[in-house]
């Protein structure tokens, strides 16, 4: 498969790097929250993390986020280390506030895009149905993608000063670009755009964290509440990305409705296996082989009695299989293998989180379990997709208790609560790794309150402490 299973690796680690917490495991990041603004919010959303509804104007998204990106490009340069550090290294109240402006100045044109593409009432990326021949030929657009986490980058800074000018409705109207330009980027049916767009998500929850610690900064509890929950449409990707194999090599399809004759079979096998074999050789020589070893077992027929044992188990009659070839009949048995990892992937996205993970984490076993390389083709993307989808949901959830936690003590004149069920002006939120409240990560100590979610595999840390006031 080719260049893009790089490119996907790559993508993946930036995913990573973009979620990944500085601070060991067993010492999360601490977030100390400051108190909300005193004037009351006339309405829930009177700010909002995505544009709203009467902003938005009919029109593609896509090719507006793509001129952004070349905005971005073209007005300048790319991040020296001293504006790197602007994304956050540097504390805000040490921001220079004019050489930033001066600095966001040259990207006006980009954010205007930018904007205009946020407020599209839907995007499509016009992207062909992807098959291995196409990723190998280097068709995937790459580029683009990662230019739209470079322009993520651009709303940071530019969110960071107006937070620090305590420009609070600019604020919030360049979260939700790049909350937009998150959720568009998910509107796609590849893996790689899915990464990207969780990337800018983590990007930009770290930064409503930010906004959160921010003296007299308004509630986002109902704009994070609010947001759209991409679960049911992961399953898009998933049921596009688990198709490339088929899409790729047709008569697999056929296989299963027609007897082939001894030859056709081979042929198909030699096709099949051997472009696999070739495409994978530069990227994993192991990989490779071990395709050219399945296609040439396939191709004599081996491991026929356990072939002939399953599909007979799976209800095909001796009859029907007696009149196939038994190459045929081998070829099929690892079809259904790979049918039956996917489909266990699919039980799983129809599940809630803490119901799904045990069932996802068994399928991403099942290539090693099984041997059978043709399943290892996208279970580590799938897998690596599902955990960082789910490191999104979490991250949101414990947003969303923070917000109802400043609730809480804006309304009690500063004081937090002394259990976590003493809140209940809004609904709490449920965690989505374990299907229960966050009341078990909450206490007090020494007046302060503090929400205490833990680091795990996969998931990063934070310590939200909320002090009473002086």
């Amino acid at each position: 498969m080719m260049r893009v299973s790089l490119k996907l690796i790559l993508l993946s680690a930036t995913v990573n790097a973009a979620q990944a917490s500085p601070v060991p495991a067993d010492a999360p990041k601490v977030i100390r929250l400051a108190p909300q603004s005193t004037a009351k919010q006339a309405a829930a959303f009177r700010y909002r993390l995505l544009p709203d509804p009467l902003d938005r104007t009919p029109g593609n998204a896509a090719p507006l986020w793509r001129f952004a990106a070349d905005a971005a490009r073209n007005a300048k340069r790319r991040l020296t280390p001293k504006e790197d550090a602007w994304l956050g290294e540097t504390p805000l109240q040490r921001l220079p506030r004019k050489e930033v402006a001066d600095f966001l100045a040259h990207y006006a044109a980009a954010f205007r895009l930018a904007r205009q593409a946020a407020c599209r009432d839907h995007c499509d990326w016009e992207i062909p149905p992807l098959t291995l021949q196409s990723l190998r030929e280097g068709f995937f657009p790459l580029a683009p993608v990662q230019s739209c986490r470079e322009l993520a980058q651009l709303l940071v800074i530019r969110f960071r000063l107006q937070l620090v000018e305590g420009r609070f409705d600019e604020a919030a109207e360049t979260l939700q670009t790049g909350f937009a330009l998150a959720h568009h980027l998910r509107e796609s049916d590849s893996f790689i755009q899915n990464l990207v767009g969780i990337a800018v998500a983590a990007i930009m929850f770290s930064h409503v964290e930010e906004w959160m610690q921010a003296p007299g900064s308004p509630n986002l509890y109902w704009a994070l509440t609010a947001l759209p929950r991409p679960l049911e449409g992961l399953r898009r990707p998933f049921e596009h990305e688990f198709g490339t194999f088929y899409r790729s090599f047709p008569r697999l399809r056929r296989l299963r409705r027609e007897t082939f004759t001894a030859g056709q079979v081979e042929d198909l096998t030699k096709e099949v296996f051997e472009y696999v074999s070739k495409a994978m050789g530069d990227i994993d020589p192991k990989k490779a082989e071990a395709f050219h070893n399945l296609g040439e077992s396939i191709r004599k027929g081996e491991q026929y009695p356990q072939a002939r044992r399953h599909l007979l188990d799976g209800g095909r009659t001796a009859k029907e299989l007696d009149a196939m070839p038994k190459n045929q009949v081998v070829l099929l048995w690892h079809l259904d293998q790979y049918d039956r990892v996917r489909d266990d992937v699919f039980k799983a996205l129809a599940l809630p989180p803490w119901q799904g993970s045990p069932l996802m984490d068994e399928a991403t076993k099942e290539p090693s379990a099984a041997g059978n390389p043709v399943i290892s083709l996208l279970m580590p993307a799938a897998a690596k997709v599902y955990k960082a989808h789910l490191r999104s949901e979490r991250e949101l959830a414990g947003l969303r208790c923070v917000e109802a936690l400043r609730l809480y003590a804006a309304a009690h004149e500063g004081k937090p609560p002394a259990k976590w069920s003493d809140i209940t002006a809004v609904p709490l939120a449920i965690n989505p790794v374990t299907g229960k409240g966050f009341e078990d990560y909450y206490h007090m100590k020494d007046g302060h309150a503090v929400l205490d979610v833990p680091a795990q595999p996969f998931f990063v840390g934070r310590r939200y402490e909320l002090a009473p006031p002086h």
